[in-house]
């Protein structure tokens, strides 16, 4: 299980098209990519990255400053404060998958460049 969020920049006002602001998309996922819980909130500033830590912190913010009476930030919250080792090691997972991978591709490149000397 690993977490991933991305906010997008946009007119999301519908009482005022020209207001611009951000829309935080949440995703917990399971270790092939399939989305197990999901959330949108609005931040207050650009947030990309995988950190619990943060996404935790910001979505407690976003509940005290917006009220809601359907309110998927609370079960998030619920869910990251309960699977947190979970989630935490799955990330540390991925981003070594993810290092393997980046070191291959340049290992390859080494070698072409050295193969063309």
């Amino acid at each position: 299980m690993f977490l991933k969020y991305s906010t997008r920049e946009g007119n999301f006002n519908f009482a005022r098209p020209s207001e611009v602001s951000y829309s935080c998309h949440i995703a917990v996922c399971d270790d092939e990519a399939n989305k197990i819980k999901t959330c949108n909130f609005k931040p207050t500033f650009e947030l990309n990255g995988s950190d619990i830590d943060e996404i935790h912190y910001e979505l407690e913010e976003s509940i005290n400053r917006y009220w809601s009476t359907s309110d998927d930030r609370e079960e998030m919250l619920k869910f990251l404060r309960a699977n947190k080792d979970e989630i935490e090691a799955g990330n540390s997972r991925r981003r070594l998958a993810e290092i393997e991978t980046e070191m291959d591709a340049l290992k390859e490149e080494r070698d072409r460049i050295e193969a063309n000397q």
